[in-house]
Order: C-alpha cells, then sequence, then structure tokens
C-alpha cells in the first residue's frame, strides 16, 4: 500500500509524552477523518544522533489520492496545522511519498 513517511520531533521545550498525546488524540484522529488515509504508525527513533525523533508511517490508498484529498484542507485538519507550531518542529519535518519496491 502507497505510504507517506512524515519525520519530525517535539517543539523544543515539550515532552515526548505531550506530544506523544496530541499525535494520538488530535492529529492521527484528523488525519484519519481524510478519505485517502487507511492507517498511522508512529515509530520512536532512539538513536541520539538522529536529526529527528518521529517517524509516522501513513497507509494511503495512493499518492494521488491524498493529494486530492488534501489540497484543501477541512476545518478538522486545518484546525490541526494551526496547533502544529505548538507541538511539532515544522521546520525540521521532512515527508516522503512512497510505494513498495
Amino acid at each position: 500500500m502507497p505510504t507517506i513517511v512524515f519525520t519530525y520531533s517535539p517543539a523544543e521545550g515539550l515532552s515526548l509524552e505531550e506530544f506523544r498525546k496530541f499525535l494520538v488524540e488530535v492529529d492521527g484522529p484528523a488525519t484519519l477523518s481524510i478519505p485517502s488515509a487507511k492507517s498511522i504508525r508512529l515509530l520512536l527513533v532512539v538513536d541520539d544522533e538522529s536529526p529527528f525523533k518521529i517517524i509516522e508511517l501513513l497507509e494511503v490508498t495512493s499518492i494521488e489520492d491524498w493529494k486530492n484529498d488534501t489540497t484543501v484542507p477541512s476545518p478538522k485538519i486545518k484546525r490541526v496545522l494551526d496547533l502544529w507550531p505548538q507541538y511539532g518542529n515544522v521546520s525540521g519535518m521532512k515527508i516522503y511519498n512512497c510505494v513498495e519496491f
């Protein structure tokens, strides 16, 4: 299944537990309300030298479906986007569109 891989870290000063709560209770449900989003896995990076702390694997029906579904954010997604800078380091986020190899 096509997967969008996000790499990111919590905002400076925010604990991993506070960040996890935001991701699980706010970001995840909003993301899964998008029709093309099928599942989310969150992985904590335990290597100290890594430039990011979280890897998010978002399975989608297709990359094109995802792009179409997210061109105009719903109010629920807009709220998450507005909250992100309080919780996540937006400037350090990377996004990769992936398919099976």
